[in-house]
């Protein structure tokens, strides 16, 4: 009995991951509801994000420390030394 594969034999192809697929579905579903027209997605989804008073897409700015706070913090401890 042969183990070798034959010579020039390509590689099964990996099947798509179940979630992938189902996810590029829905997408194309969606898309294909709004004739694949950006502004006509746009739109819906800010009607979405109204009538649901929840924010789909959150644009604001993510807060970072106050630098005085952070000095604040550095001067106590050569303080307290």
């Amino acid at each position: 009995m042969n183990n070798m594969k034959p010579s020039g034999s390509q590689p099964k192809p990996q099947p798509q991951p179940f979630l992938l697929a189902e996810v590029w579905r829905i997408r194309d579903e969606y898309a294909a509801e709004h004739h694949h027209n950006l502004k006509e997605i746009l739109a819906d989804l800010k009607r979405r994000q109204v009538r649901s008073r929840r924010r789909l897409v959150d644009r604001r700015r993510k807060s970072k420390p106050r630098a005085t706070e952070q000095v604040k913090a550095e001067v106590e401890v050569k303080a307290s030394t």
